[in-house]
């Protein structure tokens, strides 16, 4: 077994939580979202579906509004990347779906995520990557009730390290900087104009 494959299956049950973790941040707050204003999120959403998922759906999947999901859907049409099917039975209802190249892009992008992912953890190690977990679905909680003072007494609960940063700084910014991922594969596809 490669090295690669070794990490990747030791961390293996800790990535759903620390992908899931790191998208819920992103679908609060536009100052993480770095997929694109959610495009990337609303791919990946869309490559869970089996038989696809409304517009409505996908907002509050990622919880966002309506509004921003029907901009987020409009710019991923224009890239050829989803297809919308109006519902025969209800003409109102349209099935978001990833076309042909939506879903290449959509798997590389899964992959580069996984594999960031494991880069990550492997270098934080398992107990810190707990912690980072623990604490980026604290800061999501914090985030969804929109409580500032909430976020603030998170952060103050954890004990500073050695060099006086509290593990939560530590993580938020080892999430930072594994969420800021360079190019994905797919990068041409999804900056391609029509």
């Amino acid at each position: 077994m490669d090295s690669e494959t070794e990490l990747e299956n030791r961390f293996a049950d800790l990535i759903p939580d620390w992908l899931e973790a790191l998208k819920t941040m992103a679908s609060q707050s536009e100052a993480f979202d770095l997929l694109n204003h959610g495009e990337g999120h609303a791919m990946l959403l869309l490559l869970k579906s089996d038989s696809g998922l409304s517009a409505g759906e996908m907002s509050q999947a990622m919880g966002i509004t309506t509004g921003r999901m029907a901009n987020i859907l409009r710019r991923l049409e224009e890239k050829s990347l989803v297809d919308r099917t109006v519902v025969p039975s209800n003409r109102r209802k349209a099935v978001i779906t990833l076309t042909e190249e939506g879903h290449v892009y959509a798997t590389d992008l899964s992959a580069h995520m996984k594999k960031r992912a494991v880069s990550v953890l492997e270098a934080l190690g398992r107990d810190d990557a707990e912690t980072l977990i623990r604490i980026l679905r604290k800061l999501a909680r914090a985030v969804r009730t929109d409580d500032a003072s909430e976020a603030a007494s998170l952060l103050a609960e954890q004990a500073p390290d050695a060099s006086g940063q509290s593990a939560a700084a530590s993580a938020a910014s080892t999430a930072a900087a594994a969420v800021a991922v360079s190019e994905s594969p797919s990068t041409a596809a999804r900056n391609r104009k029509p």
